[in-house]
């Protein structure tokens, strides 16, 4: 299932605003016993920015948001960083490392820039 959302490029506000809707999306179908756990990857960046720090923005601010449910335990990055090290991201990838560290979901995504709009994509295997 993969998510898009466009916004006007403002500040790194309307950043923070797009992490915690995209975190509301994961949270609904959460079953009261049911704790799943979630490795999220580092986003794909195109952007003249600082590629890096948009990345660690997405993923923490992202996984902020998801920690605030008791139903999800997130993966540490840490562990995600040692097995994708240097590695081109991909679905496969993903898919491989999410079973790996015993993750029941892996959320990967793109963030781009067109001018004053920033494009978030995102999609969870």
């Amino acid at each position: 299932m993969g998510r898009s959302i466009s916004v006007n490029h403002k500040s790194t506000l309307i950043v923070t605003c797009i992490i915690m809707a995209l975190a509301l999306f994961f949270l609904p179908g959460a079953a009261a016993q049911d704790i799943k756990k979630i490795a999220v990857f580092p986003f794909e960046v195109h952007s003249r920015a600082n590629a890096a720090l948009l990345q660690e923005a997405l993923v923490k601010g992202l996984t902020s948001e998801l920690l605030k449910s008791k139903n999800i335990q997130v993966v540490n990055q840490s562990a995600i960083e040692k097995i994708v090290a240097g590695r081109k991201m991909d679905e496969a990838l993903a898919l491989s490392a999410g079973r790996t560290l015993a993750a029941d979901l892996v959320v990967i995504g793109s963030i781009t820039e067109f001018g004053e709009l920033i494009s978030i994509d995102t999609k969870e295997i």
